[in-house]
């Protein structure tokens, strides 16, 4: 099954997004967590 590649054009800024790799998948859950942490209390 292929993935679908989105585009998205922002004023001059371009994002592409795509499904992640398990290359990726340290660096996705790190993002994550530190977002998590950011704006939530765990106290």
């Amino acid at each position: 099954m292929a993935m679908a590649k989105i585009l998205f054009i922002y004023g001059n800024n371009n994002m592409q997004i795509s499904a992640a790799t398990p290359n990726e998948y340290p660096e996705l859950l790190s993002v994550w967590e530190s977002s998590v942490r950011a704006t939530h209390d765990f106290s």
